[in-house]
């Protein structure tokens, strides 16, 4: 059970676990109308896993339902590891995996989060708050920080002096270099070509 938990906040899992949830908890409307203590009791085992499953997920990419300042904080952090890790490629003789060549724009970029935030964040907290309304505060969070990050990728439309927004150290690097970055980084997903990506945990 302890594997099957760490292994679920694997990003290339992340569809297959959300459409799980979706189906086996979400559109179970006989599950849903008994309180929760019922609810957990009339589960079985693989539904019963999904629902420790998806928080974990959730704690996993909890920065994003932080107050900008914090969220962009471990944003930053996380851009760093990844900047080393492509520096590390290059050094190598391979090529700088999405996201990680900081001669274009990285994680912090407005277009990116805004990619992240609409295909994968927004759904996966609306799913659990669909269950668990009580945990509503982090999808505002959440929708809040995606807010701020669709303005920021407006306005790096019309500036190019950038780099960084006025709350949160958003970065608004020019969407030339970040338009493909997060697209090429979806787990389970296809590109416009077809072909099939390989996912990394942004």
């Amino acid at each position: 059970m302890v594997i099957q938990m760490v292994l679920a906040t694997d990003m290339s899992r992340h569809f297959d676990l959300l459409s799980q949830f979706e189906t086996q908890i979400v559109r179970n409307q006989e599950l849903r109308r008994k309180e929760t203590a019922e609810m957990w009791l009339a589960m079985d085992d693989s539904q019963r896993r999904l629902v420790m499953q998806i928080p974990l997920k959730i704690a996993d990419l909890g920065h994003c339902s932080l107050p900008m300042k914090q969220h962009t904080a471990w944003v930053r952090r996380l851009e760093t590891e990844f900047f080393l890790q492509g520096d590390r490629e290059k050094a190598a003789g391979l090529r700088a995996s999405p996201l990680m060549d900081r001669d274009h724009a990285g994680l912090s970029a407005a277009e990116n989060q805004v990619g992240f935030f609409r295909v994968m964040i927004i759904p996966l907290f609306r799913a659990w708050v669909e269950v668990f309304p009580a945990c509503l505060p982090l999808l505002q969070q959440a929708e809040a920080n995606l807010e701020h990050y669709t303005e920021a990728a407006r306005r790096s439309k019309f500036d190019n002096m950038s780099p960084l927004s006025s709350v949160g150290n958003v970065s608004t690097a020019s969407p030339r270099k970040s338009k493909s970055a997060f697209r090429l980084v979806l787990g389970g997903r296809k590109t416009g070509d077809g072909q099939q990506q390989r996912s990394e945990d942004v």
